[in-house]
């Protein structure tokens, strides 16, 4: 009954695939999905070693924080969350919970899921984006759907519907990006989780410049997302008549959010390097001093 709670605020027919009007695959959950034999039989057990409870509780946080309504998204729903996967150490549930929810039928329910992720890679444990991994279909997924179905104008479509269609994909490869700066591919080269995670110091400019380069890419990608949410779309004349512009100041406030952990990642860094620069130009001042200096 929960999971049905999905109304056609922001559905859009014609999305299902061709095997009778299921989700794809990248939109399923484990459970119901056939890429592993024993997943299904595997989730069934879990529940009934873990408490129930439990487990409802955290269907109820993930519904009522992606649910269908044109609404803001309050921060007390997806903070629950937040809370749960600190408690429980380990996240993939939120992942497999979004999964079972409308997200490629529904542009508002995905939306709004992709928010909850967001929220969850920005205040939950770091390992969490090594857990959902990287390629994520799930992303993946939704920014070629979303993206694809903002590309269709049929007839009586309204151009708010496509403006959040079109934001929905770019958001969707915002977090995607983000998953990649928290993941450490390389040993060393450190990792980003809303401070800069290093193995090793980096005693090198060159190695400061390549951090402040990485960080500095993926703010790129921040600002055509908040741009795009606060451009109006071709119907309205001001912002505050589209019908979607209280689910975008959710995202906004995230936006915000990731900009300042940004800010002062790269504040950090500058000031690291402008200490390696003077202490380096020290050194050769006091060499070439020293080289001039009479022998005695």
């Amino acid at each position: 009954l929960l999971a049905a709670r999905s109304g056609p605020q922001g559905s859009l027919d014609g999305f299902a695939d061709s095997a009778g009007g299921h989700a794809p695959v990248w939109a399923r959950s484990a459970s119901s999905s056939s890429r592993g034999g024993f997943s299904g039989l595997r989730e069934r057990l879990s529940r009934s070693f873990t408490d129930g409870a439990s487990w409802r509780n955290r269907q109820r946080w993930v519904i009522k924080a992606t649910d269908c309504q044109r609404e803001h998204v309050r921060d007390e729903d997806w903070r629950k969350v937040v809370a749960e996967v600190w408690e429980a150490a380990e996240g993939r549930w939120v992942l497999d919970r979004v999964r079972e929810r409308p997200v490629a039928a529904d542009f508002v329910v995905a939306f709004k899921s992709l928010l909850l992720l967001h929220r969850v890679l920005q205040q939950g444990p770091p390992e969490v984006a090594a857990e959902w991994g990287l390629p994520n279909d799930l992303l993946d997924g939704l920014a070629a759907h979303w993206g694809a179905a903002g590309q269709r104008s049929p007839a009586g479509r309204q151009p708010q519907a496509e403006h959040c269609m079109h934001a929905v994909a770019e958001y969707a490869r915002v977090v995607s990006m983000k998953m990649e700066l928290m993941i450490e591919r390389d040993v060393g080269r450190g990792c980003f989780d809303g401070s800069l995670v290093f193995d090793r110091q980096l005693p090198e400019p060159s190695d400061s410049l390549e951090a402040l380069a990485m960080l500095l890419n993926f703010a790129e990608r921040l600002m055509p997302l908040a741009h795009h949410l606060v451009a109006p779309s071709r119907d309205m004349r001001r912002l505050e008549r589209s019908e979607y512009i209280r689910l975008y100041l959710s995202i906004i406030l995230a936006l915000i959010d990731e900009a300042w952990l940004l800010l002062c990642a790269v504040s950090l860094l500058v000031k690291n390097l402008l200490c390696q620069v003077h202490g380096a130009k020290r050194y050769a001042a006091y060499a070439l001093s020293a080289s001039h200096s009479p022998a005695d």
